[in-house]
């Protein structure tokens, strides 16, 4: 899709205030009102702990950058790692360097669209995380069986990749689209959050 064909309201996540302020009395990364990251040492109830895998990964793909909260988990976890993240908004990108502190070593920070950046990504990652939100809602595709096919192929063949779904009266559909592309082995239920953990 061109992005001359988006509508006013797939851009109007755009015009959202980025701010920095306080969830359950952690600083975090708000995008219109919704939290989009928090500073790792805060992060431990949250879902973005939930997003790290069991194993160190060889190379890991971010897709969801934000404020780098799960990069500086799997830092903290495992030491330097070698991660690719991908956003597209470059306000919430600069601001989560302030508010948290600079990227950790290793990570190539990517400004481009997540839809499409899996495009040609073939087999090049062993840990995929998707956390894809414009101010508190997915961006059309996140879904998609185009996007869902990109995620797995640029998955290596023993590679895992975990989807950050909102639970809301869509979920169960979601979580059935990426069903029909990559195999579900577990979801993992964290507050208003389903964690869905797949393979190729």
């Amino acid at each position: 899709m061109d992005r001359r064909e988006l509508s006013e309201s797939d851009c109007a996540w755009r015009a959202a205030p980025v701010v920095v302020g306080e969830d359950r009395g952690r600083p975090a990364l708000l995008v219109g009102g919704f939290v989009q990251s928090v500073a790792a040492g805060a992060a431990a109830d949250g879902y973005w702990a939930q997003m790290l895998p069991a194993h160190q990964p060889r190379r890991g793909l971010l897709l969801g950058f934000g404020g780098g909260t799960v990069a500086r988990l799997l830092v903290q976890r495992f030491g330097a790692c070698d991660l690719v993240g991908v956003d597209d908004d470059a306000r919430a990108v600069a601001l989560g360097r302030a508010a948290f502190g600079p990227l950790p070593e290793h990570v190539q920070l990517v400004l481009a669209d997540a839809l499409r950046f899996v495009d040609g990504c073939g087999g090049a990652f062993d840990y995929i995380a998707v956390d894809l939100f414009h101010a508190g809602r997915p961006p059309r595709g996140m879904f998609g069986r185009p996007f869902l096919r990109g995620v797995r192929a640029a998955l290596t063949p023993r590679g895992r990749a975990v989807f950050n779904v909102f639970r809301d009266a869509q979920a169960e559909r979601r979580t059935a689209n990426i069903r029909a592309v990559l195999s579900i082995e577990q979801v993992v239920s964290v507050r208003d959050n389903l964690l869905v953990w797949c393979r190729r």
